[in-house]
């Protein structure tokens, strides 16, 4: 056990540090007025073998492109994050917490946006909200999904200055190919299944282990670890209804394992940042 926790440990330093950037603001920066100092960002994630340098630069870039906003207090330079980075961290969150409906009413929501290259950064942001929330693109700035996330869809487009840009239709699909059939073409199950099925031998013995066995440091890192690559699954996956959906589908067990683990390393993870965070204000 103690050689494949140290495995997962470790392949945590090949993540992106952008995205340790949003996941902690996700989990620890919502507990602290909705914020964190650059120099947390430095410590905390430094401390897991990120280079001071890559940090900065991220930090540096997600402010450029509208990704954090910012604030100075004093010498201190504070991050959190904006309206349509908060909906994508919304969205994942809710893939951990929420249980996918076992019903379907068969309304899809469908997406049009009309943002070009005189506001690309919009653009991009908010077709990152799209993604993050599972949507699949069926056309050019055209987006399908079978839930109804209009909300948490409108909020970010407002926060980004689009809502007049932006068009959403809730309805039946009457020609073509059968639901089933749409789906087949729009996403790829097989490769979905097979990730979620990694996902959970990977995960299932940290989540029998007993946290005794761990420092809070190293529950910090396996917070990030299992959370970044579920969410990388996640991302692909709608949340089809399981009529949609072959009979032995994994991703029901996938997310309730996510849930365990959150429960399970989010104190620790917590005691880990807040302690670092003490410590440099």
């Amino acid at each position: 056990m103690k050689s494949m926790i140290d495995t997962i440990v470790s392949s945590v330093k090949t993540a992106s540090t952008s995205d340790f950037i949003y996941s902690s603001l996700s989990f620890l920066g919502r507990r602290h007025g909705g914020e964190l100092p650059g120099a947390w960002f430095v410590r905390a994630i430094g401390s897991l073998g990120i280079e001071e340098q890559a940090i900065r630069q991220a930090l540096f870039r997600m402010e450029k492109d509208g990704s954090l906003v910012t604030r100075r207090a004093g010498r201190a330079k504070f991050y959190r994050p904006s309206a349509a980075t908060s909906a994508i961290l919304d969205a994942g969150v809710a893939r951990v917490a929420e249980p996918v409906p076992a019903q379907w009413d068969g309304i899809w929501t469908l997406v049009h946006f009309r943002v070009g290259e005189e506001d690309r950064q919009g653009r991009d942001r908010l077709r990152d909200v799209l993604l993050t929330d599972g949507f699949a693109a069926i056309g050019p700035a055209l987006y399908l999904h079978p839930r109804d996330r209009t909300a948490r869809l409108m909020t970010a487009a407002a926060g980004l200055g689009l809502s007049d840009r932006l068009n959403v239709f809730r309805g039946t699909y009457t020609a073509g190919v059968d639901d089933a059939g749409l789906v087949r073409d729009l996403w790829d199950l097989r490769s979905i299944d097979a990730r979620y099925r990694k996902f959970i031998r990977r995960f299932a013995p940290v989540s029998q282990s007993p946290l005794r066995v761990w420092t809070d440091k190293q529950i910090f890192a396996l917070r990030f670890a299992f959370m970044f690559e579920f969410f990388r699954i996640s991302w692909s996956d709608p949340g089809l209804p399981s009529s949609l959906l072959p009979a032995d589908w994994p991703g029901e067990q996938a997310q309730i394992l996510a849930d365990r683990l959150m429960r399970k390393l989010l104190p620790g993870a917590i005691r880990y940042g807040d302690e670092i965070l003490t410590s440099i204000i």
